[in-house]
């Protein structure tokens, strides 16, 4: 069974079964889910704030990607930095974000002076 990073061990992170709601092929799966005895009262259908203004139909898609490798320590990670430009195709090519709303930042620094 694979953990996600960043998550305690509580959390797996396993395939979707077909057809479900995932993220990356991959659900989220909780081990201390709420017992099944009991009822529970399902959601009110009616809002209680006032509704929002419509979406905006082009959207303001923003990016902040980090690929950080941690070179020349003893805990470098392989790839980081080749896994975030894929996001950034990723995020051009497939969702179309403008280029210009991207943040790409990596252990190589750039200085202005």
């Amino acid at each position: 069974m694979r953990y996600l990073s960043g998550h305690n061990s509580n959390t797996r992170c396993r395939p979707a079964p077909h057809g479900s709601a995932s993220w990356a092929g991959y659900s989220s799966v909780s081990l201390f889910q709420a017992p099944h005895h009991g009822s529970f009262a399902p959601p009110s259908p009616y809002s209680h704030a006032p509704p929002g203004p419509p979406p905006n139909p082009h959207g303001r898609k923003k990016a902040v990607i980090i690929g950080i490798s941690y070179k020349f320590s003893r805990h470098e990670l392989k790839g980081c930095i080749n896994d975030a430009k894929c996001m950034k195709y990723l995020l051009t090519n497939r969702f179309h974000f403008p280029e210009s709303s991207i943040v790409m930042l990596t252990g190589k620094t750039i200085r202005k002076d």
